[in-house]
């Protein structure tokens, strides 16, 4: 968890967080870690879950490009949010 929440920091830039809703910058250690703990508890109700977007040519490091969420789940009426 604690690779995930530095590269997560490390890959919101200002032009990435200025594309998304609701991202600040600058995106802490500490933001990333909150996403982390708040896809698990989200995930436990589901509500989201977040996919790990991998780029495994690089073997300098852990190859996580982006995430790719879907928030908002509504079994009842089969609706999501992707993001």
């Amino acid at each position: 968890m604690i690779g995930d929440a530095i590269d997560i920091s490390r890959l919101t830039t200002f032009n990435i967080s200025k594309s998304l809703w609701e991202v600040p910058y600058p995106y802490t250690f500490e933001n990333a870690s909150r996403l982390i703990d708040s896809s698990h508890r989200e995930f436990r109700l589901l509500k989201t879950v977040n996919f790990a977007i991998l780029y495994k040519k690089n073997p300098e490091s852990s190859g996580l490009v982006g995430i790719l969420g879907l928030k908002n789940i509504n079994i009842d009426t089969s609706k999501v949010n992707l993001g």
